[in-house]
């Protein structure tokens, strides 16, 4: 019985020896991760930027070189702008809500800027995988209508039914296979960040209750 009592004691000891932490540094510690969270993707997405606009440039010049139609050339020119317009947008969004999380008063605001910006990425990463679908259809079509070094095949398409259904069933391929690996590359670079991301407001959202 003694050795009850003296082990009752031991433990009402020891349970004020744990550090006590409070709802408010608890929150306090979710606003910290959210916030360097939202940085990095601040960060991958314009690394992301820097890196499909430097392809582009050591790719497209010799691609517009071999169009005998300077105004297709002009519209993939205008098509590369717009699309760049667009990203950088996405990137000043994305650097918005790391501002609005980094700044946030309350804990409902900064749900909310969690919210904003999980829904900010995944509309980024489904405008991409479409442009990229888009881009490598109408490149195909472009090319082989308008690049001499099409004309052979052009020729064989115009003759046989069955060469059309390969080369649109090449098409289709092509399109999938790049999306997919496109995708990939997103669920691990946006895919992780996301998950911690929305664990954070779960988090946050319990702790409401």
């Amino acid at each position: 019985m003694e050795e009850l009592d003296l082990l009752k004691k031991d433990w009402k000891k020891s349970e004020h020896s744990f550090q006590q932490v409070s709802e408010s540094e608890i929150n306090a510690m979710t606003h910290k991760r959210s916030s360097s969270i939202v940085k990095w993707i601040l960060v991958v997405s314009i690394l992301e930027f820097l890196v499909w606009a430097t392809l582009s440039y050591c790719t497209n010049s010799d691609i517009y070189d071999n169009m005998s139609h300077q105004g297709i050339a002009t519209f993939f020119k205008v098509y590369d702008y717009v699309n760049y317009a667009i990203i950088f947008t996405f990137i000043v969004l994305f650097y918005r809500n790391y501002r609005k999380i980094s700044v946030s008063d309350s804990t409902t605001h900064l749900m909310r800027s969690i919210l904003r910006t999980h829904r900010t990425v995944k509309y980024y990463i489904w405008y991409n995988l479409t442009m990229i679908g888009v881009a490598i259809a109408i490149g195909f079509v472009v090319g082989l209508l308008y690049n001499p070094d099409m004309a052979a095949l052009k020729e064989k398409i115009a003759h046989s039914n069955q060469m059309m259904f390969v080369i649109v069933a090449l098409i289709a391929l092509s399109i999938a296979f790049f999306i997919a690996v496109v995708w990939l590359i997103y669920r691990f670079a946006y895919g992780r960040l996301l998950k911690k991301l929305y664990a954070n407001y779960i988090e946050l959202k319990q702790n409401q209750l």
